[in-house]
């Protein structure tokens, strides 16, 4: 990064952003005002819409090459933030505590750099995609004619790390994050008056059973976390009759993750069974497991030698998950870390991206548009 100028544009930018938080697939503010830098600030790169609030901005260079992605997040989390933080989100209830505003202002600053410095060969896009919190973005984005016939050989995404040394690339191959899906559990029995419970069939020994009873076994390297749990109602004349129960569960492989499902699902349906009470099941938040390709690890570590960045490699894949496991089953990619320092955890209220982390993310960036490139 050796314009000191556009780091701070960039971080400006950030704190816009980090004000404006939006739920998945309603990014409607954060995209116009992506959009609206990018206008003012770049030249030279194309625009075109993808599903929802997502849209790629592309960069193309003076003779035929490969096709490389570099994908960021637009939407923030239902996570209200802490009132101590220096800049706060305007929208109650939703924050950015996962550092997607960060990310944004990276990909918008490679978009001033990839303008005015064309790639000699090839296309660099940049792609803002919606609804990654949900695991529904990415296989939107797929499935759109524009990004197919963009054909990408590389697609690289980046999140920040708390935690790990600031500035430090992170990348390992094969599994880098695991895969994780949500199950949402709804036990039904029938009601009766709190002075007669017996009259009536409560959920709430055969709720606190099924919490208990996670995780089931240690076949499976999975783990299970309640995230939520209702029982009944605050009416104090009635017993409760119905319950609801929210689980994520993960696993680093897609195969694990099936077969604990069925073993959940199984221990579910015959305790609500024993208990005479009906059951229903879904399943939300459905995310693969991320994949890395040994090309683009390798990419990735020439890249930091480049950029004279230290590189880190995990012995264990990151237990949370990313939609960008959509991309990895797909294209050759790979879903990198970069260390963001002794700070508050991930949807933490009191976390909040280090703008600090910006320069390395572009200089880790450039080099690798530089390795493929212009190489």
């Amino acid at each position: 990064m050796t314009d000191p100028g556009l780091l701070e544009k960039l971080i400006l930018l950030r704190k816009k952003l980090h004000t404006i938080p939006e739920p998945s697939w309603k990014e409607y503010r954060t995209a116009e005002t992506i959009q609206s830098f990018i206008a003012e600030h770049a030249v030279g790169c194309d625009i075109q819409e993808l599903p929802g609030t997502g849209f790629m901005v592309t960069c193309k260079g003076l003779q035929d090459g490969a096709v490389t992605v570099i994908r960021c997040e637009l939407d923030g989390v239902p996570v209200t933030e802490s009132p101590h933080n220096p800049v706060r989100s305007e929208n109650a209830g939703m924050s950015h505590a996962c550092g997607h505003d960060g990310h944004m202002a990276v990909s918008a600053g490679l978009a001033v750099i990839s303008g005015k410095h064309r790639p000699e060969k090839g296309t660099v896009a940049l792609l803002f995609q919606p609804a990654e919190e949900t695991g529904e973005g990415a296989a939107a984005v797929m499935a759109h004619p524009s990004f197919r016939a963009l054909k990408p050989d590389y697609i690289f995404g980046f999140h920040n790390i708390p935690g790990a040394p600031a500035g430090t690339v992170i990348v390992r191959d094969n599994i880098f994050a695991f895969a994780s899906r949500g199950i949402h559990i709804t036990l039904t029995g029938s009601p009766a008056h709190a002075a007669d419970p017996d009259a009536g069939k409560n959920p709430t020994a055969a709720a606190l059973e099924i919490t208990a009873a996670l995780p089931l076994s240690a076949t499976f390297p999975c783990r299970a976390t309640v995230t939520y749990v209702r029982i009944g109602s605050p009416d104090m004349g009635r017993a409760p009759f119905d319950a609801d129960i929210a689980i994520t569960l993960r696993a680093p492989h897609g195969s694990d993750l099936d077969r604990y499902g069925e073993s959940v699902t199984t221990m579910v349906s015959d305790t609500a069974a024993a208990a005479g009470l009906k059951v229903s099941i879904s399943w939300s938040d459905i995310f693969p497991e991320t994949i890395n390709s040994q090309r683009c690890t390798e990419i990735v570590h020439q890249a930091a030698v480049l950029s004279e960045l230290s590189i880190e490699t995990p012995v264990e894949p990151f237990l949370w998950s990313e939609d960008f496991g959509y991309y990895t089953q797909k294209y050759r990619g790979a879903l990198l870390g970069i260390g963001a320092g002794n700070i508050p955890p991930l949807h933490n209220e009191d976390y909040t991206f280090p703008d600090a982390v910006i320069a390395p993310a572009l200089k880790l960036y450039l080099g690798i548009i530089r390795f493929i490139h212009n190489g």
